[in-house]
């Protein structure tokens, strides 16, 4: 603790510094500091008096035998804190300017004019703290400020000092001097920065991220950041989002890659074909299928009742279905809360006997050795770094040595070879033979393109509007009903008006009980019919399609829409209800210079966006605008999104 030397006798002339006991000092009522600083504030700075004393002096008012603190009040609070504590004595020597004049305009101007140090002042003061052998606890503690903060302060002091010197002059930002410690190489930081690469924070962090592993990589919260440190890898911190990144990108990928290797033993003694390990998340891309646990040993009564159960429950849900479906959409889709409460009851019955039995049948569920035989074992990482273990993963060769082995199978025994072609043949086998037949079905419908269409229409066109099980018509109905509710001027447009009309003179007498009953049906009507019944379905399909996936993106709308060669502007106009009211003003602004030119806005621009929009609306569909070129561009007009 720094304390006077000298015990100099008070003095009350105006704007000197003397030494004033503090047992004759008292807060002025005229100080007009009044709200109080946090506890983390007043504690930095009762720190600060221990260590090095007051460095500034208070100003103070003589008031007789007291001397009222004008200015530096949080000082004296500091000083009080420590007397009281009796760290102080009650007549410490407290340096004061002695000021007679106004106390409140003296309060004031202490309080409201001082200057804050520049961020870049406050670090690097903290950086020669630390060069001069000061800890960064005992730095903490001076300061009042977590050990984590200074340590944030100490990356920014230690970016270089070309960078930091262009923060000083306002050349950039904080965040982006933040951003720099992404890196601790300042010849990295400077090169890239001279270059002139970067011109917000994002950038700077992703150019370092190229070299570095970011701690929320999979393979680094596999390794862990104390293993890596253990290592020898070090470590920097992206400030501003509290990110850490590993920058030995080599040393933490070999350490994952041992890491997983190590799993590798115990995973071969289950018998697998193969066992891989992989650092890649996205693993899937290199394997052909996965094989299903079979049930080994199970007893055939056992397997009988699990059988009978998944049907009871699968009779049920399309019993459920039908009902639905027989409601209809005049019901809105809904059945008696009688029946319902029965199916609800039937439902909750069979899932519970169906669970009881899956639960005995599944102790029975394991990898046959035959399956080990043809399929192999990957042991990689999930996204958050966890290990993750795929069973029964069959690649090409896999599936190819398991045709072989049913090939050799069927030739060293004809007569088994036949059973199991009828009976129960493997999933691959199936699937090879499945392929053969959709290869002859092709053939036939090439050979045969009339009948093909006809298959093609009728599956479109009866999937879209019955209202049979499996059928999507409630589903379009529902998106053409929820469009138009949300939107309503889309129902005076002249494209609705048409389709609409359409819409009403649908034939669907077709339409029977069963789909081969309509299938005949529809191969009754004629080509005409059906082509358009067909251009409806597909123009629903495409446009639900492309509503969901974005028309930008659904290459089948577009080119579809290019084929046609549609005049969109004949069939809709932009207007104050369907389209200006809804832009902002500034794009109001934009879109009036691109098409009606700067002259015309210019007395336009203090208009409300109320009135601007009755302006335009007036330009694009009244007869205010005379020029002819001006009104061919206005009445060819369409948004970008339509275009």
């Amino acid at each position: 603790m720094t304390k006077p030397t000298t015990d100099k006798e008070t003095t009350i002339n105006n704007a000197e510094i003397v030494l004033i006991p503090f047992n004759k000092l008292e807060c002025s009522k005229n100080n007009v500091r009044t709200v109080d600083t946090n506890d983390m504030d007043d504690m930095a700075l009762v720190q600060s008096i221990r260590d090095s004393g007051l460095l500034q002096n208070l100003v103070v008012k003589q008031n007789r035998a007291k001397f009222g603190v004008s200015a530096g009040g949080r000082r004296y609070n500091a000083l009080k804190y420590l007397v009281e504590n009796k760290e102080l004595p009650k007549d410490y020597h407290v340096p004061c300017k002695v000021k007679n004049d106004d106390e409140t305009l003296t309060s004031l101007a202490e309080n409201n004019f001082r200057k804050k140090n520049h961020p870049a002042d406050n670090f690097m003061a903290i950086k020669k703290l630390k060069d001069e052998g000061k800890s960064i606890d005992a730095i903490s503690l001076s300061l009042s400020m977590p050990a984590k903060e200074i340590k944030k302060l100490l990356a920014l002091a230690d970016v270089h000092p070309k960078i930091v010197d262009a923060f000083k002059r306002d050349k950039i930002d904080f965040d982006m001097v933040v951003a720099y410690t992404t890196t601790q190489d300042q010849k990295k930081q400077y090169a890239f920065f001279k270059s002139g690469g970067a011109t917000v924070p994002w950038q700077v962090r992703e150019h370092f991220k190229e070299s570095v592993v970011d701690s929320k990589d999979a393979i680094a919260l596999y390794v862990g950041e104390k293993a890596y440190v253990k290592a020898g890898g070090k470590v920097s911190n992206d400030l501003l989002h509290d990110n850490v990144y590993f920058l030995d990108a080599d040393l933490i990928t070999r350490m994952a890659e041992e890491k997983l290797q190590k799993n590798i033993p115990r995973l071969k003694e289950e018998g697998w074909a193969w066992v891989e390990a992989t650092k890649d998340t996205m693993y899937t891309h290199n394997y052909e299928s996965y094989l299903a646990k079979d049930y080994v040993g199970i007893p055939k009564k056992l397997l009988q009742s699990l059988d009978d159960a998944e049907e009871a429950v699968g009779n049920n849900n399309e019993a459920w279905d039908d009902a639905i479906n027989e409601a209809g959409m005049e019901n809105d889709w809904k059945i008696s809360e009688k029946e319902e409460k029965a199916f609800k009851a039937k439902e909750k019955k069979l899932d519970s006997t169906l669970k009881s039995i899956k639960g005995k049948a599944d102790k029975y569920k394991s990898y046959s050795d035959a399956q080990k035989n043809v399929s192999g074992t990957v042991i990689c990482l999930d996204n958050n770094g966890k290990l993750k273990t795929l069973r029964a993963v069959q690649n090409k060769d896999d599936v190819k040595k398991e045709i072989n082995i049913q090939k050799q199978a069927d030739s060293d025994n004809p007569d088994q070879a036949q059973v199991e072609v009828t009976g129960d043949i493997s999933m691959a086998l199936k699937e090879t033979l499945d392929n053969y037949d959709l290869q002859l079905f092709q053939l036939d419908m090439v050979r045969n393109p009339k009948i093909a269409f006809k298959g093609f229409a009728f599956e479109h066109c009866y999937r879209l509007l019955s209202n049979k099980k499996g059928s999507w018509s409630a589903c379009f109905a529902g998106f053409i009903k929820e469009n138009i509710n949300r939107d309503e001027p889309m129902i005076q447009s002249q494209s609705y008006k048409e389709l609409d009309k359409i819409r009403c003179g649908i034939d669907t007498s077709w339409i029977r009980e069963t789909i081969s009953e309509s299938f005949e049906a529809f191969c009754k009507l004629s080509d005409a019919k059906i082509i358009d019944l067909t251009g409806l379905c597909s123009g629903i399909a495409s446009t639900a399609n492309a509503s969901y996936y974005g028309r930008a993106d659904h290459t089948i709308y577009r080119s579809l829409q290019t084929q046609t060669g549609i005049v969109k502007s004949e069939h809709w106009r932009p207007t104050a209800q369907n389209y200006f009211k809804r832009l902002s003003l500034p794009l109001l602004h934009k879109l009036a210079i691109d098409l009606l030119g700067d002259e015309w806005l210019k007395p336009h621009l203090k208009l409300s966006k109320k009135d601007f929009v009755k302006i335009v609306d007036d330009a694009f569909n009244g007869d205010t605008i005379k020029d002819k070129a001006t009104k061919a561009k206005l009445d060819a007009y369409m948004p970008e999104v339509m275009v």
